[in-house]
């Protein structure tokens, strides 16, 4: 115990020389680390036009968030509507083949809700019913 805080006291030293300011009695040396890394993260996407508090939000979940917010602009492109504050990168790709599956079985005659019905549950009934 006495060497893990006697790290945290040498890592909040290290960090003060480079100008952050934490309490070792209440962070370990791996929380500052990855404090640090969040308030840089959120200084690097406030360069490219992302405003982000890293009090609240870790690196990882920025580089997340940018990730949906560029796809939902990637799909408004292609005319379909998503919010990224309610939708991931990969649930906006699924709900996507889930309208392009149900368009595709409209074709075949058969009318399904790509808000209630996946991809595969519509190519599941489409079977059931001896469409293909």
């Amino acid at each position: 115990m006495e060497i893990q805080k006697k790290k945290d006291i040498e890592r909040a030293k290290y960090w003060k020389l480079k100008g952050y300011n934490f309490d070792p009695n209440y962070t370990t040396s791996f929380m500052m680390d990855q404090k640090v890394k969040d308030i840089e993260r959120a200084k690097y996407w406030k360069l490219q036009g992302y405003e982000f508090d890293a009090n609240y939000t870790t690196s990882f979940m920025m580089d997340q968030k940018v990730k949906d917010i560029q796809r939902a602009k990637y799909w408004n492109a292609k005319g379909y509507n998503f919010d990224a504050n309610y939708m991931t990168d990969f649930m906006m790709d699924q709900k996507v083949k889930d309208i392009q599956r149900a368009a595709y079985w409209k074709t075949k005659g058969l009318d399904f809700n790509p808000n209630y019905m996946t991809d595969f549950m519509m190519d599941m009934e489409a079977k059931n019913r001896g469409v293909h």
